[in-house]
């Protein structure tokens, strides 16, 4: 994946409590910001899907799952307006390892 920049104008305090908890949690500013950006995004994502109208799901047909579907565990993700879907290129595990 490339890397971009992103430049952002902060509160002289802000950035102190930034480096402080980086410096607390053992990181570099850059990988704390990451992480926290990278937090809050999946905590905006599920609250959206959280919040989101499931009336509907009652008009949806049930999936019928096959032999062995459960067994395999196949990973899914969700995707707004659509949902769950099957990650299709995902990396098959070597045998003996779990998903």
């Amino acid at each position: 994946m490339a890397r971009v920049r992103l430049s952002v104008d902060i509160d002289a305090d802000l950035k102190k409590r930034i480096k402080l908890a980086a410096v607390s949690s053992d990181q570099s500013v850059k990988a704390w910001i990451e992480q926290a950006l990278s937090e809050a995004l999946a905590r905006q994502e599920d609250r959206a899907w959280m919040e989101s109208d499931l009336s509907g799901l009652g008009d949806i047909e049930p999936y019928e799952f096959q032999e062995g579907d459960l067994e395999r565990g196949d990973p899914v993700e969700y995707v707004p307006g659509v949902g769950f879907v099957v990650i299709e290129d995902a990396k098959e595990p070597e045998e003996g390892e779990q998903r």
